[in-house]
């Protein structure tokens, strides 16, 4: 059974998928189940800057020159604050989630390390 690894940089989050086999069979195509792995979206300090950086990784992900991705894993910080978000910082992080067009927001699993 193989597995591939494939980098794609996408926007300023960096972007890895990883395919794994999840049958092979001699007279079926393998199928695969694909992660895209990102971090530090720092939404609220982006969006203070003019940018949905977020957003805009989904709109290329799932756009005409996107990839194929079955989950997103989101293991970095949601914000670049040393203090505990407010509700605007939710509020931006809803509108950004919107932005998914190809997927649900249950095919996006943040995984962050709390201190």
């Amino acid at each position: 059974m193989k597995s591939a690894i494939k980098v794609f940089p996408i926007g300023i989050l960096g972007a890895l998928c990883l395919w794994v086999p999840l049958q092979e069979r001699a007279e079926e195509k393998p199928r695969t189940f694909s992660v895209w792995a990102t971090s530090c979206s720092h939404v609220p300090a982006d969006i203070a800057r003019g940018r949905e950086s977020l957003g805009d990784a989904i709109r290329q992900s799932e756009g005409s020159n996107g990839f194929d991705w079955d989950v997103m894993i989101d293991a970095g910080l949601l914000s670049a604050s040393q203090f505990p978000p407010v509700d605007e910082d939710g509020e931006e992080l809803q509108i950004q989630y919107r932005a998914l067009t190809k997927h649900r927001r249950e095919q996006v699993y943040n995984v962050h390390e709390l201190r």
